[in-house]
């Protein structure tokens, strides 16, 4: 049977987390970059960085309150310009800024629920999404300029996941992972063996968890429960967006 041709999806640009950090309103920023798999790392830091703002006394100027934080989410063209900005949490204005959901996640599950099982991915993080895995390999071998390896989308999808669950348990070491296994209906010893790294998150135990981690403060990066069952490929639209 030959695969339908389907056109050549966009590249994703490399995407980094900043975190920009401001004293005085004269002073230049602080500034420190993320990978686009440490979301959780960014936000931690964010997260203690706007703790030590507002421990210490803040005067407002130009209607941004100082000192202050900024998380933001940023792209970069192939001469290493910054040429897309995105705020994602801040605390210069009154009540400030929160975000919700993983944006790169976001990109990933859209890409995913438009029928893109594959992606090719470069050491910079640039990424092309493929309907079939035989697109993404040839894409993959006539991509001279650049090292590409080639991933499953649903399965990088779960595994972002896995590592924002075990970073939120290696972040609450009160939490008893025994309780939360018995709560959840898990086997014994599940959630230590992710929160450990022994142990990967499966997509089966994903809906159970997620009745239960809310309930102690954790928000999903990558909700499992929002990808969509694969499509025949004859019913893929290829000129469907990858985002909104």
């Amino acid at each position: 049977m030959e695969l339908p041709i389907t056109p050549q999806p966009p590249v994703m640009a490399r995407r980094n987390y900043r975190l920009s950090r401001w004293n005085t309103p004269d002073a230049a920023p602080q500034a420190e970059l993320f990978e686009p798999e440490a979301y959780c790392q960014a936000v931690r830091k964010w997260t203690q960085a706007c703790r030590r703002d507002l421990q210490r006394p803040r005067t407002a100027t130009a209607g941004r309150w100082f000192p202050c934080s900024q998380l933001d989410l940023i792209s970069w063209d192939t001469e290493g310009n910054e040429v897309e900005l995105r705020t994602l949490e801040e605390n210069h204005s009154y009540a400030g800024r929160e975000a919700t959901r993983e944006p790169l996640a976001e990109e990933l599950l859209a890409a995913r629920n438009a029928g893109h099982e594959w992606f090719e991915q470069d050491g910079e993080f640039n990424r092309a999404f493929f309907v079939t895995e035989p697109e993404a390999i040839e894409f993959g071998r006539n991509a001279h300029d650049a090292e590409w390896t080639l991933y499953n989308l649903e399965r990088y999808l779960e595994a972002l996941e896995g590592n924002n669950i075990q970073c939120f348990l290696r972040q609450r070491s009160a939490l008893s992972t025994n309780r939360l296994e018995e709560l959840a209906g898990l086997g014994r010893g599940t959630l230590s063996k992710i929160k450990n790294g022994q142990r990967k998150l499966s997509r089966r135990q994903y809906p159970r968890l997620m009745r239960i981690l809310p309930h102690y403060g954790y928000q999903a990066h990558v909700d499992l429960r929002l990808i969509d069952p694969p499509l025949p490929i004859s019913e893929v639209d290829p000129a469907a967006p990858l985002t909104e």
